[in-house]
């Protein structure tokens, strides 16, 4: 099934699962569900693929991984790990819309080693530490 957006202003394109027959996701379970979707991402791009809010928030499925990743080199197929955060059993139906996929620029800078680097105002003050 060809990703879509549900919207003229959505962002994300809905990817759908892809199944011989209904799955059940147990809870604490985790299932890689495939989409039957391949795409060939043009450079200086990827894609990010996230959550469907009303599956997480109405039924406690989430990504297993938060945001997944397509570099654009990548052929294969997508398929995304969906974890059951709830009490309840959930069952995936095929064509059930699982996640969204998002292209946005990305930055591929030169990594250069270096013994010391520049101060900053923050320094290295991390989780919290600006006190906001």
């Amino acid at each position: 099934m060809t990703p879509s957006r549900a919207t003229s202003g959505s962002c994300g394109f809905d990817l759908c699962a892809l199944l011989e027959c209904e799955t059940v996701i147990k809870p604490g379970e985790t299932r890689l569900v495939p989409t039957g979707v391949a795409l060939e991402i043009p450079g200086g791009f990827a894609g990010f693929v996230f959550a469907r809010s009303g599956l997480s928030t109405r039924f406690g499925i989430n990504l297993i991984n938060s945001v997944g990743v397509i570099d654009n080199d990548y052929r294969g197929e997508i398929k995304v790990g969906l974890f059951n955060s709830s009490k309840a059993d959930y069952t995936l139906k095929n064509g059930e819309r699982i996640a969204q996929l998002v292209f946005m620029p990305v930055a591929l800078p030169e990594l250069i080693e270096a013994e010391v680097l520049d101060q900053s105002g923050r320094g290295a003050g991390g989780f919290g530490s600006t006190g906001k």
